[in-house]
């Protein structure tokens, strides 16, 4: 996919270079590198222009959104929240790009930030319950969602979330019902199109989802977690050469959102392509050192390969990181053993069999151990 690559050196004529060396002041330019280009390195995000009023600001997060901009809209939306600490707007639309970047402590946070300034606020409510949600806390998230309806009946967006909260506590004929109401009030409004795709998703209509969110990408192309969710469903199809273009096309418009990368990953591990696997969650972690997920992954690429003491790091870093699945316990466990470090893999697999006392890889570790 993506190789690193450097920036192309300028050639500067000797009279110019010595001109510009005597200038006292630079100009500083935002740079976004072209899309064929693998970004190794997170670009500091562009400082918007402080002397605009806090109302600006926000008027200017909002856009950068809109163009997919996403840690710019973020850090133009934390100098509204600095500049003006009770604007419960600032704080709310902060939390839903947050929640995008599954930064959602953060998020939750800011959310409640939004509605402890204004109750009232249905767009605030429907963000709370939206970040609740999206944060595996569904049942939390039905109340402010409720809340959100009922404060605002005719905005689109807190039933779309509602209908998602819906779907998420297994109530999919409520989530079809309520993500209706959302359409008849917005039928063009994107969020309402992946809500739309996503409760198609949850009932298993993988086809009617990709039509949605490709309706929902057709109005808003510039939102890289529209096309990793269309990848997704291309996948459970079996059309992995679509799932691969939407995921590098999300890599396109966010180069420096782990997600696109670790997913891509997951597709070639399922293929059993596992170096291009491997190079896929690698770049997740350069993109975003402290991605959970892409740790383990790329633990699980290195045992498969049987590169085990490289897989040794990667598995810590993960559980480190609050990843809690159990089969990076038990890989880390072998992946010791395998290295021939049996007293920290016997740590490993104990652990793993006091989590699952039945764990099969888990108990042959220890006798593989107990037999050297």
């Amino acid at each position: 996919m993506y190789l690193d690559s450097g920036r192309e050196r300028r050639k500067w004529p000797g009279m110019l270079l010595a001109v510009l060396c005597g200038v006292a002041l630079g100009v500083l330019v935002y740079w976004r590198p072209p899309a064929f280009l693998h970004v190794m390195i997170q670009p500091t995000p562009t400082i918007v222009i402080s002397t605009l009023s806090s109302e600006e600001l926000l008027a200017e997060g909002d856009r950068l959104f809109r163009e997919g901009r996403m840690d710019d809209a973020i850090e133009a939306y934390k100098q509204v929240t600095d500049m003006s600490p009770k604007s419960a707007v600032a704080h709310a639309h902060l939390a839903r790009l947050l929640a995008m970047r599954r930064r959602y402590d953060e998020a939750l946070r800011a959310a409640q930030r939004a509605v402890e300034i204004d109750a009232e606020s249905a767009e605030g409510q429907a963000i709370l319950g939206m970040v609740l949600d999206w944060s595996g806390r569904a049942h939390e998230a039905m109340t402010p969602l409720l809340r959100a309806v009922q404060l605002n009946p005719s905005l689109a967006e807190a039933h779309a979330y509602l209908a998602e909260g819906y779907a998420d506590t297994d109530r999919l004929a409520r989530a079809q019902e309520t993500v209706a109401q959302a359409v008849a009030l917005e039928p063009d409004n994107p969020y309402v199109l992946r809500s739309v795709a996503y409760v198609r998703e949850r009932a298993g209509d993988y086809e009617g989802a990709i039509e949605q969110y490709l309706l929902a990408a057709e109005l808003q192309p510039n939102w890289a977690h529209l096309y990793v969710s269309l990848g997704q469903n291309y996948r459970v199809l079996g059309r992995n050469e679509e799932a691969i273009a939407s995921f590098k096309r999300a890599i396109e418009i966010d180069p420096v959102d782990p997600l696109a990368y670790d997913t891509l990953g997951l597709l070639y591990y399922v293929a059993q392509e596992y170096d291009a696997a491997a190079i896929e969650f690698q770049h997740a972690i350069e993109v975003s050192p402290d991605y959970g997920p892409a740790h383990g992954h790329l633990g699980w690429a290195d045992y498969v390969r049987r590169h085990y003491e490289e897989a040794v790091p990667h598995f810590e870093k993960a559980i480190a990181l609050g990843e809690t699945s159990l089969e990076y316990y038990y890989e880390l466990g072998l992946s010791y053993a395998y290295s021939g470090q049996c007293d920290e893999a016997v740590k490993w697999l104990n652990k793993t069999l006091e989590m699952e006392p039945t764990n099969n890889p888990a108990k042959q570790g220890l006798a593989y151990c107990a037999g050297r």
